[in-house]
Parts: C-alpha cells; sequence; structure tokens
C-alpha cells in the first residue's frame, strides 16, 4: 500500500440568485479542482478552500484502467480561504 498525502484547491462557482441574509454570499452553484500543493497553501483566493486529503493506493491499482473514486468532504475539514471585508471611513461626513 502506497500513500500520499496533497492539498487540493478547490474554487466555487456562485448562482446569480439571492443573498445569503447571514453571510452575505450568494449560493454556491458548483465547485472545481483548480489546483493542487504538495504542502498548505500560504495564500487563497475569493471562493477559495483548500481540502487536505490522504491517498493510500494499493500497488496492484497501478494498471492500464484508471480506478475512479468519489470523496465527500464534511465542511469541518475544508480550510476557510480569506475573509473579505468593505471598510467605511470613519472620518467621512454622512
Amino acid at each position: 500500500m502506497s500513500t500520499t498525502a496533497t492539498y487540493l484547491i478547490v474554487e466555487a462557482k456562485r448562482d446569480y440568485g439571492a443573498r445569503d441574509p447571514e453571510t452575505g454570499l450568494r449560493p454556491v452553484s458548483s465547485v472545481r479542482v483548480v489546483g493542487s500543493r504538495a504542502g498548505r497553501p500560504a495564500k487563497l483566493e475569493r471562493d477559495q478552500i483548500a481540502v487536505k486529503i490522504q491517498l493510500a493506493i494499493p500497488a496492484s491499482s497501478f494498471n492500464p484502467v484508471t480506478p475512479t473514486a468519489v470523496v465527500t468532504v464534511p465542511e469541518s475539514l475544508a480550510l476557510r480561504g480569506p475573509i473579505e471585508v468593505d471598510a467605511d471611513d470613519a472620518n467621512e461626513e454622512n
């Protein structure tokens, strides 16, 4: 059995629907893997998360037929990206 770990960079695509009143974000319509890193990414773009995965693959799997796996990641295991905030000038008169 061979093992390895990697971080997948996953990016969300958002719908143009109504924003969530609690977070202010539009709903996620789909996700795609945009990259992978051997180590934890130092910086993520907006709507990106890093998911650390550990793979354990039997040596017998390395044959001309490519195996397929579906992996469901719980929210608690995803690393959050940066949070963006719009700041107001406190010295500006309203």
